[in-house]
């Protein structure tokens, strides 16, 4: 008998979105009985990559410089080119936003790309990542 135990729980969720414009995603984080599964000091970590296989870390000065890194909520908050912020104030009813703004999406290349988005539950120092899938940035005619 064959027997199997999955460990990734991870939802596959393609997003689209266009060069010029505000990126603004709004997650909801429930528990399987629908419970608010979020805290306020939870962290969270966004990527988006040129291609799943390139691993450098982002935080490194080989990472910073990286052209295979489209977008991070890593990126330094001065002079920020890459930037993605998080925020939670919606955390009590289980809501995190991602957001980019039209300035920095306009300078990010159209093309499809990869990405992922993993949350840190502080008290208990897990690591999850929640959604991945494809980031498609389509072009803009009004630049």
């Amino acid at each position: 008998m064959a027997q199997q135990i999955n460990l990734d729980t991870a939802q596959r969720v393609d997003i689209t979105c266009r060069r010029g414009d505000t990126f603004d995603m709004s997650l909801t984080i429930q528990d399987a009985a629908g419970a608010t599964a979020l805290a306020a000091d939870d962290t969270f970590k966004m990527e988006v990559r040129v291609a799943d296989t390139n691993d450098t870390a982002y935080g490194t000065t080989a990472g910073d410089s990286n052209d295979n890194i489209i977008l991070s909520t890593l990126d330094p908050s001065s002079g920020a080119t890459k930037r993605i912020t998080h925020d939670l104030t919606g955390h009590a009813t289980g809501v995190v936003t991602f957001t980019t703004t039209a300035a920095i999406m306009l300078t990010r290349p159209s093309g499809l790309y990869v990405y992922d988005i993993e949350m840190t539950d502080t008290s208990e120092t897990k690591v999850t990542t929640l959604i991945y899938g494809t980031f498609k940035i389509n072009e803009d005619v009004s630049v």
